[in-house]
């Protein structure tokens, strides 16, 4: 559970804000009159048609509240992953093209990424070729 905190506050959504309903009443309430404002008297829209339109701009969202989180799952699982790796030997290609062997150093996130520290090469996790414990 204590995972899933760190998380949250770390995309900057809490537990509460995550559980709470997309719509608050009265923002609902300012789009529906913005939206009978808007139509033309002569033409209003189907009634089925504007909670249509509403169900969408939820899903929407929604879609974005989950593909935030994912990324974020994504990123501490990344971390956990390198981190585990330190002390150990590594065998890959370096972000300046040089076939690099040796023991990780160090994790750090560098351009929104995570690397290895491996004798002061930077290694992506996706480039790397063979893993093996020190010694």
């Amino acid at each position: 559970m204590s995972g899933i905190t760190a998380l949250d506050s770390g995309s900057g959504t809490s537990a509460s804000e995550a559980s709470r309903p997309l719509f608050a009443s009265d923002e609902f309430l300012k789009i529906l009159i913005a939206e009978l404002q808007s139509q033309d008297p002569f033409e209003p829209m189907d009634t089925g048609e504007f909670l249509a339109q509403m169900v969408q701009i939820q899903s929407l969202e929604v879609n974005s509240r989950l593909s935030s989180l994912l990324s974020d799952m994504k990123s501490q699982q990344e971390i956990g992953a390198a981190g585990n790796l330190i002390g150990k030997e590594v065998m890959g290609l370096a972000d300046s093209g040089a076939i690099v062997s040796g023991t990780v150093d160090s994790v750090i996130i560098l351009d929104g990424r995570v690397r290895l520290v491996v004798g002061g090469y930077i290694l992506a996790l996706s480039n790397l070729m063979e893993i093996r414990e020190e010694g």
